[in-house]
């Protein structure tokens, strides 16, 4: 689930005094990078487009952007997170994570026109939103709250550009050339956002800021961090262990700055020779430190600098784009290796006229206007749908007897054996199923898998579980097993035990039990069981000791459902008595609309009734009843169905994602796409430019 990000409540701190650092002497006023031919005049000046009403942008059309590459003029565009923004004439276009989808509107993942402001000039992603700043010098935070979007107006002086951190520490740089921070540096961070100024810091006109830590570039082109160093990202020298409250400024040994950019643990400075100098963590190479700016071999004639998660991308006055560090998926190229010490050509932003960078996801603005994204796709940052409730047929899967998911995998299996796919990371090559070998897979009526490790339940009842899956390796055979769940079985005698060893099982007290269901959970699983007597369900939490890796299983909660046939465990625990479901929320039982042939849980529920599916519960996909039994604001009443699944015959839930065996033999997946358990859906991630439909609402 997607938390939201919540302005904290609290007692506020008192403002810290100012601490005054000793002035350096000013050097030469910096020179600008030299001008050429092929290149358009540098601009510090914000130029305005040419003013084409947001309501007139469609797929497709061009945004009125002036091709000024200047590092100085305020950045149009702004990445961070898993949230997109875009400027267009003083509007801010936002897409992915922030309050217009929370919660998700999978049916819109384009653009959202942040409404009331038509006076921006620049924007810094913050969790769950934006900061905006505005013509008039004033910051307004548009982020996601309990109730909805809430609008902050941060406490500050009259600023002219803003920075922000992953973390959600923002910093402006005053009209008259101060800095001042928020949620970070010593501020405090409780009710509403208020700015505190950087001591000794004077004549700022542009700022990069990360994890505590910040740059300043002055008017006569020197450089000042501030905040907490530790690892050289201070750029002073061997001794720059600075541990101070984050409000004193400290001179590096650089002249003739024109911008600054910031990764986690290393800042770098474009120089007006168009020449790079970087000091923290070495980019690409974190085990190696640079204590004073170096100069990053190989990058010259650069106009601009860009830097976010752990990539930085520098813009040459030749139109090229060369990208160092740890690379996005699919930037700086697709296929390239994930770290690049050196600098590596990004042909896809050829010609940019905008670059920003995200921690898994970044977009530019190219020289026809339209904006691309590239990477992560999880929540729609790409400006494209990422398809979280598409029924998707598994390629390669025929013949299937059996179906199952658990976490972000899936498997389904038959006569020839089986096949899994989904991976707990953003991995383009297990989207698609892989051939699970095992001894005697074909002879196998259910799976769990998870990971290295995999259980299987023959059809003789015997269960054998497994870890290494590359080189299988056996953990055992239990007989007399009527049914698994995650780690866990039901045995024919009616007691559930639970864990990989076969001569190290542990038991579900409570019982003899009739039926068992289970629900992945971090570094474990949630398993509850109807007792046989029908008086009642017992529920337990599976888990191995971290250093001894023993089984252990503890007792959780007890639900009053009596005589179930079936147990879901999703974000609310269901059960099903003959035809009726019937789940527990955090307001009491609520029974869910509808008469149901079979029902399966994850992190969500869904049910099936004769070849129809239907789900509820509240993840990530919102037109889904919500999982305390009332509707959402977004959902109906009733479960939502699965378009496109009228025919199956069997289910599966996984933690986001659901699965269903058809009445042909094939597979068909449906959900969230991020862990790849849909299957042949690469909707998690895109190593190929994605241009965002921009058709704000």
């Amino acid at each position: 689930m997607i938390a939201l990000a919540l302005v904290a409540c609290g007692t506020r701190e008192p403002a810290a005094p100012e601490v005054t650092a000793p002035e350096v002497t000013a050097p030469e006023a910096p020179s600008r990078p030299v001008e050429t031919s092929s290149a358009p005049p540098l601009d510090p000046r914000l130029t305005p487009g040419a003013g084409t009403p947001v309501a007139a942008l469609g797929p497709g059309d061009a945004l009125p952007l002036a091709p000024d590459p200047s590092p100085a003029r305020p950045a149009r565009l702004a990445v961070g997170g898993a949230t997109s923004a875009l400027l267009v004439d003083g509007v801010v276009l936002v897409w992915g994570d922030h309050p217009a989808h929370r919660p998700l509107r999978v049916e819109h993942a384009g653009p959202v026109r942040i409404a009331g402001i038509a006076d921006a000039v620049a924007a810094a992603v913050v969790p769950g939103g934006v900061a905006i700043l505005r013509a008039d010098g004033s910051v307004h935070e548009v982020v996601a709250g309990e109730d909805g979007e809430q609008r902050v107006r941060v406490a500050a002086p009259a600023a002219r550009a803003i920075a922000s951190t992953p973390g959600g520490a923002a910093c402006v740089v005053t009209r008259r050339g101060e800095v001042h921070c928020w949620r970070g540096f010593g501020g405090p961070d409780d009710g509403a956002p208020r700015a505190r100024r950087i001591a000794s810091v004077t004549g700022a006109r542009r700022i990069a800021i990360r994890a505590g830590v910040g740059a300043a570039v002055l008017e006569d082109g020197t450089v000042r961090t501030f905040g907490a160093g530790g690892n050289a990202e201070m750029g002073t020298g061997p001794d720059d262990d600075v541990w101070e409250e984050g409000r004193v400024a400290h001179p590096v040994g650089l002249a003739g700055v024109v911008d600054v950019a910031a990764i986690d643990g290393t800042f770098c400075a474009l120089v007006g020779d168009g020449t790079v100098r970087c000091w923290g963590e070495r980019p690409g190479d974190p085990s190696q430190t640079d204590v004073t700016p170096t100069a990053v071999e190989g990058l010259d004639g650069v106009v601009s600098l860009h830097g976010g998660g752990r990539l930085f991308c520098a813009r040459r006055r030749d139109g090229s784009v060369a990208c160092f560090g740890e690379g996005v998926i699919g930037l700086p190229r697709a296929g390239a290796p994930s770290r690049h010490a050196a600098p590596v050509e990004a042909p896809m932003a050829r010609d940019a006229l905008e670059l920003a960078i995200g921690g898994a996801h970044a977009c530019w603005i190219a020289a026809d206007g339209s904006p691309r994204c590239v990477g992560a796709n999880e929540v729609g940052q790409l400006g494209a749908l990422p398809r979280r409730t598409v029924v998707a047929r598994v390629p390669a899967i025929s013949g299937a007897r059996w179906v199952s998911a658990w976490g972000g995998y899936s498997c389904a299996g038959g006569d020839a054996g089986a096949a899994c796919w989904g991976a707990p990371s953003l991995d383009l090559a297990s989207e698609r199923p892989r051939p699970l070998t095992l001894p005697s897979i074909e002879r196998a009526a259910a799976v769990w898998m998870d990971g290295g490790r995999a259980c299987v339940l023959g059809r003789d009842g015997t269960r054998e579980c497994f870890e290494e899956l590359g080189a299988p390796r056996s953990r055992g055979r239990s007989e007399g097993v009527r049914a698994i769940a995650g780690p866990c079985a039901l045995f024919e005698d009616g007691n559930v035990r639970c864990g990989i060893d076969a001569g190290a099982l542990v038991p579900l007290e409570g019982g003899p039990f009739s039926t068992v269901a289970a629900r992945a959970e971090w570094s474990g699983a949630e398993v509850c069981a109807a007792r046989a007597s029908g008086e009642g369900v017992t529920c337990g939490r599976f888990e191995l000791d971290r250093e001894t890796r023993a089984p252990r299983l503890r007792p959780t909660r007890a639900l009053p459902a009596s005589a179930p046939s079936e147990l879901a465990l999703g974000a609310t625990p269901c059960a099903r008595h003959e035809r009726a479901v019937t789940c527990h929320g955090a307001r009491g039982p609520f029974s869910v609309p509808g008469e149901w042939d079979e029902l399966a849980g994850g992190g969500l529920a869904c049910a099936r009734r004769g070849g129809e599916v239907a789900c509820w519960g509240y993840l990530d996909i919102a037109q889904l009843m919500h999982l305390a039994g009332d509707p959402h604001p977004d959902a109906t009443d009733r479960p939502t169905p699965i378009p496109e699944l009228r025919d199956a015959i069997a289910l599966a839930v996984g933690g986001g994602h659901g699965c269903a065996l058809r009445a042909s033999g094939e597979v068909a997946c449906f959900g969230d796409t991020r862990s790849g358990g849909v299957g042949g859906v690469p909707g998690g991630v895109s190593v190929e430019p994605v241009t965002p439909r921009l058709d704000p609402r």
